[in-house]
This record gives C-alpha cells, sequence and structure tokens, in this order.
C-alpha cells in the first residue's frame, strides 16, 4: 500500500476556478490526470519536460500541437527542485499529510509506552506478581521480612491508581474545550456547537450524520485528548477512505471515542467490516446502513 494513496478534491475550488473553466474536457481530463500524477511521484513533482507531460497527461499530440497552454500554467516550477514543475495547491496538501503522518505516528508510539507502563505498574501491585512481602491470614496482614503493617482489616490494604491508559493531552491556547455559555455566564438551554466541531461535523462521511449532540459531548472530551486539527485532518483523510465510504462506517460520537486519528491509514483502505464493532453491550455502536 502506497504511503500516501489518495489526496483530497475540494470540489468549490475545482467549479470557482476561472482558468479550469476556460479549459476543454480534454484539457480538464489531462489536469486531473497531471494532479494524479504529481501526487503519485516521490517528490509530488512532474517533469519540465513536453514530451513527457505529453504522455503523462494522456493528450499526447494535443499537448505538442498547443492544447497544454491553461494547463501548464496550472504547473509552475517547483519553488526547490531545478527541472520540475508542481501544482502549489498540493505541494500544501501534501506537506499537510506529511505533518499528521507524523504526528499520527508520534502519538501511536506514546500511547504503546503508555500501555506498557500500565501493563508494569499493574504486574508491581498485584499480591501474586512482585507484591508486598507478606501474606495474609484472616483477613489481615502479618509481618512479612520487609517489616509491612501488621493487623491490618482486609479490604483497608492500600492499592497505588494505575497509570490511566492514555495520558491527556493538555489543550493549547485557543483549544475548542469549553462549553458554550450566556452573557450572565449561565449555560444555554439549547445546544450551541463551537466553530470547530461543526466542520467536523461538515467533513464527516455524511451516511453516518446520526446523532449530533451526542457527537458534540465527545468531541469536547475529544479535544482534550488531542490538537483539533489533528482530529480534524483525520477526519478529512477518513471520509475520503473506502471505510469512510463505506456502509461499516462508524458513527462520528464513536469514531471519536475510539481516538481513531491515531489508525493506521492502511486500516482505512478496507470497506468491509472492521473493528468498530461493540466492545460491551452497553456501548453505543451504530448499525451498519442498509443498501438501497
Amino acid at each position: 500500500m502506497a504511503k500516501n494513496p489518495a489526496f483530497l478534491f475540494y470540489a468549490s475550488d475545482w467549479l470557482g476556478s476561472n482558468r479550469r473553466a476556460m479549459m476543454t474536457l480534454e484539457q480538464q481530463g489531462a489536469y486531473i490526470n497531471l494532479l494524479a500524477r504529481q501526487w503519485s511521484d516521490e517528490t509530488c513533482s512532474l517533469p519540465d519536460d513536453d514530451e513527457a507531460l505529453a504522455g503523462l497527461s494522456g493528450m499526447g499530440e494535443g499537448w505538442l500541437k498547443g492544447g497544454c497552454r491553461l494547463v501548464r500554467e496550472c504547473f509552475p516550477k517547483h519553488p526547490s527542485l531545478s527541472g520540475r514543475i508542481a501544482n502549489p495547491k498540493l505541494l500544501e496538501l501534501r506537506a499537510e499529510r506529511d505533518e499528521w503522518i507524523r504526528k499520527s505516528s508520534l502519538g501511536g508510539r506514546k500511547s504503546a509506552r503508555t500501555r506498557r507502563a500500565k501493563s508494569q505498574a499493574s504486574k508491581t501491585y498485584d499480591g501474586t506478581k512482585g507484591g508486598t512481602k507478606g501474606g495474609t491470614k484472616g483477613g489481615a496482614t502479618t509481618v512479612g521480612t520487609n517489616g509491612a503493617t501488621k493487623g491490618q482489616p482486609k479490604g483497608n490494604t492500600p492499592s497505588p491508581s494505575p497509570s490511566p491508559y492514555r495520558t491527556p493531552i493538555s489543550p493549547l491556547k485557543g483549544t475548542d474545550t469549553t462549553t458554550p455559555r450566556t452573557r450572565t455566564g449561565k449555560p444555554k438551554s439549547s445546544v450551541e456547537y463551537s466553530a470547530q466541531f461543526e466542520e467536523f461535523w461538515e467533513v464527516y462521511p455524511p451516511l453516518r450524520k446520526t446523532k449530533k449532540r451526542k457527537a458534540w459531548e465527545s468531541w469536547q472530551k475529544a479535544v482534550k485528548r488531542a490538537v483539533p486539527s489533528v482530529i480534524l485532518h483525520a477526519a478529512r483523510e477518513f471520509a475520503a477512505s473506502p471505510k469512510g465510504q463505506g456502509k461499516f462506517c462508524p458513527g462520528p460520537a464513536v469514531w471519536l471515542n475510539g481516538d481513531c486519528w491515531e489508525d493506521a491509514l492502511e486500516s482505512w483502505q478496507s470497506s468491509g467490516e472492521d473493528d468498530y464493532g461493540p466492545r460491551n453491550p452497553h456501548e453505543d455502536v451504530d448499525e451498519p446502513m442498509k443498501e438501497y
């Protein structure tokens, strides 16, 4: 599986482009072909050579006979690579994706360290695995060789709490973590969603946009564990993936509660039945969408 199998296609930008509107359908097809070729290239660029571009665009002789001018204008010289051209918007999207992949990788390693620490802590405080010396008799702790407390009643033995599964990330300045309030300081009676949550709701797969208030509650908890921009970027990636567009796509609340922005990208490339099934009888997991 390629590291970057897909890029976001902004329909409003495409339809609103005057340059694109002046192109013939053949030129528009060549434009999209070259965008895909640039994204698939390891350097996210194209060769600055008309003969090569004629083949890569699919226009062939039409490119060499003057049909390339409008399309060529969409691919200026690469800012740092000699002899290469690139669409600037696609370069920005690649930089954003690479940064998201980097942060996701760091988050995954941090979660693994936290889980290992929890496992070690559990073993440390388990009486059968390296616990305090000295057994129990009649519900009371007897004195061991290390001088443990004597005669302590059953049930009162102190047991330090293990480390949490995931250490919450401290919210950054401007983080979307507060509940909207009126000028008097009292919560509003009706739900008022934040701008960042509305953006998340807008980009999430449309077939699963149900239980918005529950998703809002999950969002407020999620932004205490991760930066909102990271969640939003992952939601866009997920919405464009086969899993996000499939009938087994999880609801937005389930996606947020599961910290799915940390999922491996490869896990979204299948639209089949996934691992978002209920973990207990009380967990809220949407049923698969029925096909029309």
